[in-house]
């Protein structure tokens, strides 16, 4: 499916969203394997700070908890 027109249609608001989110997905992949450097976690930690979550602030908050209970879990189990 060609999702390019759908993309262009979007507000900067809306795209930066659908990025914030994304973002999300990246650090609890991150967060699940040992090896991964936490560049993602700290990418979002940023995005939450500077308030670009936007109407993700929960969702964001609610994933640097999960990516911080993620890794402490990895830790207890290695």
């Amino acid at each position: 499916m060609d999702f390019t027109s759908e993309i262009k249609s979007m507000t900067d608001s809306e795209l930066r969203e659908i990025c914030v989110l994304a973002v999300a997905l990246c650090a609890i992949d991150e967060a699940m394997d040992e090896a991964m450097r936490l560049f993602w976690r700290e990418v979002l930690k940023e995005v939450f700070i500077r308030g670009w979550a936007g109407g993700n602030d929960a969702i964001v908050r609610d994933t640097l908890f999960e990516v911080e209970s993620l890794k402490a879990y990895n830790r207890i189990t290695q």
